[in-house]
């Protein structure tokens, strides 16, 4: 990825990230992503998992990514980790 790129993508990310800090619904998350034409669960789970100050999560389950991402959107929905 050239220089350009990859600044491009990280502004759009932390656009998205600035986003869902004003969320507090699922539903809103998902227009965000929608908007923003993030359709790939990998991508939208490191933006939530950005977003919500997560370094790594070890993943021991054999979870789908879809089911990884749903279970992310709870946990931001939730927002235990605006306390944070």
């Amino acid at each position: 990825m050239e220089n350009k790129d990859f600044l491009v993508h990280y502004k759009k990310v932390d656009d998205i990230i600035k986003e869902l800090y004003s969320c507090d619904t699922k539903e809103e998350a998902e227009n965000i992503f929608e908007k923003s034409e993030i359709t790939s669960f990998k991508d939208r789970i490191y933006i939530l998992q950005k977003c919500m100050g997560i370094e790594k999560v070890f993943n021991s389950s054999n979870a789908t990514e879809e089911e990884d991402y749903k279970s992310d959107l709870s946990a931001f929905e939730d927002g235990t980790w605006r306390l944070f």
